[in-house]
């Protein structure tokens, strides 16, 4: 939790063996513009991302099934989120109408359609008023 919030971070690779990005981890983080998050990560805690600025498009992990409120709220540039993980939506806990708020109507989100987070984007689909599109690619992104 609060990790690198509000730092001059521009770019991470995380470690292999996280398993969980904490609330506010990169909160206000405004130069943050590349991360990468490890398949091992199953949970994103609370305003992990908000505030990034400079942070365009972003690969969630396969592991992932956990999204907290806010986690990309006001990322101001962010155009493209890949969804890997296949997890059913029983087993998924996502927030959707807090995940996106006030992000770039460009966003779109690239994501399997098998996928339960497929199931529980759609199901909330009315709160994505700056999405310019919902995207479903199956196989290999």
């Amino acid at each position: 939790n609060h990790a690198f919030e509000k730092t001059a971070i521009k770019s991470i690779d995380l470690p292999e063996g996280l398993t969980r990005i904490g609330y506010d981890a990169f909160l206000g983080c405004k130069n943050l513009a590349s991360i990468n998050i490890p398949d091992k990560v199953t949970e994103i805690g609370n305003d992990a991302f908000s505030n990034c600025e400079k942070l365009v498009s972003l690969v969630l992990p396969k592991g992932l099934n956990h999204l907290e409120q806010r986690v990309f709220v006001d990322c101001t540039n962010l155009e493209n989120v890949v969804f890997l993980s296949m997890a059913k939506a029983d087993d998924i806990t996502c927030y959707p109408d807090e995940v996106f708020r006030n992000n770039s109507d460009k966003l779109s989100i690239w994501i399997y359609k098998d996928s339960g987070f497929a199931e529980k984007l759609s199901d909330y689909s009315s709160y994505f008023k700056y999405i310019e599109s919902i995207f479903y690619k199956g196989g290999t992104i």
